[in-house]
């Protein structure tokens, strides 16, 4: 399916191989498998969320002191 870049359906032979007929080909990496942590994903998006308001209000203030010097 993805050398052909045909949506999967996920199923064990997907779709797409049973309407080709190459159900002796389906088969998935290891890496497709594989469940995301979600919690490091989130982890990592609030600490860069972090890192954007922290280098925001720098800026702000950055700018506030050219004004008023």
């Amino acid at each position: 399916c993805k050398r052909l870049k045909l949506r999967c359906d996920r199923r064990t032979p997907c779709g797409s191989c049973v309407k080709r007929e190459t159900v002796s080909r389906c088969t998935y990496s290891a890496a497709a498998s594989e469940k995301i942590d979600v919690q490091s994903v989130h982890n990592a998006t609030v600490s860069q969320m972090n890192l954007i308001v922290a280098l925001y209000r720098a800026r702000s203030a950055s700018r506030r002191s050219r004004w008023t010097s």
